[in-house]
């Protein structure tokens, strides 16, 4: 896979020069960091642009759709476990909680598990799968505290969202402010150090992934980012798990807030509670593009 674009360091400096007056209409640097991103490959079989007709989100559309921003009265994103009470889900929602805390610079606070959400019967398949859909149309909004920006459930029930589909990993609303995440496909209840952090980083990417979309951040469709549509666990474990330069661009617009601070909060994540060798070189390397753009 090749980085987008390839360019030797002396021309990187004068990249970021040009790209130091180009990036000021989004109140940011991230534009600084395209030369780490990858341009999206060509969808193989079964992947979710092959199913999917997407047509993408610029900046632009993104600040013109009015997305959901934070406010005084409604601080904070909840994160809640759905289904019975157990000392793995408390571990993962602890270190969700850290992940979305730094990586979209907002206070998470977790609410008590929803042990047995009302989920009609016909919402059940017989396989045991929760509709996902009428979990966030039905079941969070009863939930939603009121000092709540956005709310977020997640569950080790398998999940799907319409009759045509046979899972997802996660649903979120645009406009409602909830979103549901299942680890079910993530082998977490297998043993050892080497699974564990597997499971938090899937369980973070969908996370991640899904309050993006509870702040109005459309699927990416032009470089390998975490805002990626997912049809399989195998198309997820192949996409980064982080965001490009464009979309960190729209959540440090909504966020109000720098890529520089986004950076040193999720390398100092990565180093401290969930140690990734990928992304902690990544975040390091965006910290050093950030640099020589304050230089020029």
């Amino acid at each position: 896979m090749l980085k987008y674009p390839f360019i030797k360091p002396f021309y990187v400096i004068m990249s970021l020069g040009f790209l130091c007056f180009s990036c000021q209409t989004k109140s940011s640097h991230t534009d600084a960091l395209i030369v780490l991103d990858y341009v999206k490959q060509k969808p193989m079989e079964g992947d979710w642009l092959m199913d999917h007709e997407e047509s993408g989100q610029s900046f632009e559309d993104y600040c013109s759709s009015s997305p959901i921003r934070s406010t005084r009265e409604r601080p904070f994103l909840y994160i809640v476990g759905m289904g019975e009470a157990s000392e793995q889900k408390l571990k993962i929602l602890k270190t969700i909680q850290k992940g979305l805390s730094a990586f979209y610079q907002i206070p998470v606070r977790i609410l008590s598990d929803l042990p047995h959400p009302s989920i009609p019967q016909e919402h059940i398949r017989e396989n045991g799968q929760w509709d996902a859909k009428w979990i966030i149309d039905e079941i969070l909004p009863e939930h939603f505290p009121d000092s709540a920006m956005a709310l977020i459930a997640f569950t080790e029930r398998d999940l799907y969202p319409g009759n045509d589909w046979n899972y997802v990993f996660g649903l979120a609303s645009l406009k409602n402010r909830v979103g549901v995440s299942s680890y079910a496909r993530f082998e977490c209840e297998c043993a050892g150090d080497i699974a564990e952090k597997m499971c938090y980083m899937r369980t973070l990417h969908v996370a991640i992934h899904e309050t993006g979309h509870m702040f109005g951040i459309k699927h990416c469709i032009d470089f390998e980012c975490c805002m990626n549509g997912s049809n399989s666990l195998f198309e997820l474990d192949r996409q980064e798990n982080r965001m490009c330069h464009e979309c960190l661009a729209k959540l440090c617009w909504n966020r109000t807030i720098s890529p520089e601070k986004h950076v040193a909060a999720m390398l100092k994540f990565y180093s401290k509670y969930l140690p990734d060798t990928s992304l902690i070189s990544y975040y390091r390397s965006a910290q050093e593009c950030l640099k020589n753009l304050d230089l020029i």
